[in-house]
């Protein structure tokens, strides 16, 4: 640990000094087209702040994360809890039918309505990465370790990874929200992430809600969705062997969840699965949490503090999922294997008013995960991440993250060490900023500075 944080802080230095001039003017540049773009790497949504008339921060500190209230603005389908919405909002809806038609349903088609403004945010990324080859995209799963033989591929400046997306996020009426993203990016590739419909058929929307489409399971507390990091991190999209199967960023199916008695937690859910074709088996997960302290997760309590990220709570959770991979032939034969698997974790989130304290660990069992080998693995990972927020726009981030995987081929036993050091700051209200810098220590192999990005 002590190797990893030494390494990361001294790639900074080296890469720094190395490359101050020739980085000059292109980070000037960089830097004045941050400022003028939204630079968030995620999930924001100003068409929200529209609605209410109120400010980002009161759901948001440096965006995508959310604060205790903005956490139970999501699990009441995007609505204000405690049945304030209607009296919260300045959107006048339009209407779809008459009021009067509920009381003659099934006759009449029950109406519905529209919001009044358009629920459509711009989000612009202008990202830059000094890694090995010029970095990686982070939105698709990795290795639990990577051995290369010796790699001599010089570090490399990469503006490839900006993109353009336009995000809906909106209640549709009582009983029914929907959110989508779709991106663009510079070579044109056009990608839809989670597209989903939303039903609370409840009074209470948090008690219990109906997710289909595409969405990231609740599987866990921290998601690559909603964390002040973006698309960094690696323990929900971390790979074993041959099956590509990992929680995020996405999986396609129906989702369960809701909240009893104001803080206890419950999901079920079953999915396609991910990183194969067709699931025919489908995958099944469940998760329980309990918050002890703080605002309730469905809202109806405050934090007992003034400003909208602190209180002290302690949100403790468990979760099981149960798939089946199928593992196409690595030398692009036609012939294909399943792999069946399990994965078993738990987690603690805590906030101690500014600091966040996020823990968790897992293990996962694979009947088959090598094509060519019939024998089964495993995979343990663990993280460690502490976010503290030093003024309402500026957080700095520290994360470990632990692997450990036993394959039945000749790779065995490894391990794998991860480390981040992370900047996430707000320039204006809608224009975030985030300085990140990884690097690991792969089994059998020197530490390695992967990479400094600027988004």
């Amino acid at each position: 640990m002590q190797d990893l944080a030494r390494l990361l802080l001294k790639g900074l230095v080296m890469e720094e000094i190395a490359m101050t001039k020739q980085l000059g003017i292109a980070l000037a540049a960089l830097i004045a087209c941050v400022v003028f773009f939204d630079a968030s790497r995620a999930q924001a949504i100003p068409a929200f702040a529209r609605r209410y008339e109120t400010s980002c921060q009161t759901c948001h500190t440096v965006y995508p994360a959310l604060t205790p209230f903005g956490e139970a603005f999501r699990r009441n389908g995007y609505r204000f809890p405690s049945g304030e919405d209607e009296d919260r909002s300045m959107d006048e809806p339009v209407p779809l039918g008459q009021d009067a038609h509920k009381d003659l349903f099934p006759n009449e088609v029950w109406p519905g309505t529209l919001p009044g403004k358009a629920p459509i945010s711009v989000v612009i990324i202008a990202d830059w990465a000094v890694a090995r080859g010029g970095g990686e995209d982070h939105h698709g799963g990795s290795p639990a370790v990577e051995v290369p033989s010796g790699s001599d591929e010089a570090y490399g400046l990469n503006f490839l990874n900006s993109s353009f997306s336009l995000m809906v996020g909106t209640p549709l009426g009582d009983h029914f929200s929907a959110f989508a993203k779709v991106e663009v990016n510079l070579e044109g590739e056009v990608s839809l992430e989670r597209p989903f419909i939303a039903i609370s058929p409840l009074k209470d929307p948090a008690a219990f809600m109906i997710r289909v489409g595409a969405f990231e399971p609740t599987l866990y507390p921290f998601t690559v969705h909603r964390n002040f990091t973006g698309h960094k991190l690696n323990y929900t999209t971390v790979i074993l062997g041959d099956n590509e199967w990992a929680p995020e960023p996405q999986q396609v199916g129906l989702e369960l969840t809701g909240v009893v008695i104001k803080r206890l937690s419950y999901t079920a859910g079953v999915v396609e699965g991910s990183g194969g074709p067709w699931n025919r088996d489908k995958d099944f997960y469940g998760r329980l949490e309990y918050k002890f302290g703080g605002m309730a997760l469905n809202g109806t309590e405050p934090t007992g503090y003034s400003r909208p990220w602190q209180e002290k709570s302690v949100t403790i959770g468990g979760s099981f999922y149960r798939g089946v991979g199928t593992l196409e032939d690595p030398l692009g034969g036609a012939q294909t294997q399943s792999d069946a698997f399990w994965r078993a974790s738990g987690d603690i989130y805590s906030r101690i008013v500014d600091a966040i304290l996020t823990f968790g660990a897992f293990y996962q069992r694979n009947q088959r995960p090598i094509f060519a080998n019939p024998d089964s693995g495993n995979l343990v990972g663990v993280l460690g991440q502490f976010d503290y927020i030093v003024w309402p726009w500026f957080v700095p981030t520290v994360r470990y993250e632990m692997f450990r995987q036993d394959l039945p081929d000749a790779s065995g036993v490894m391990y794998s060490q991860r480390g981040l050091l992370g900047i996430s700051a707000l320039i204006r209200a809608n224009i975030s900023l985030r300085l990140l810098a990884t690097g690991r220590i792969d089994d059998g192999n020197t530490p390695e500075f992967e990479e400094v990005s600027l988004a």
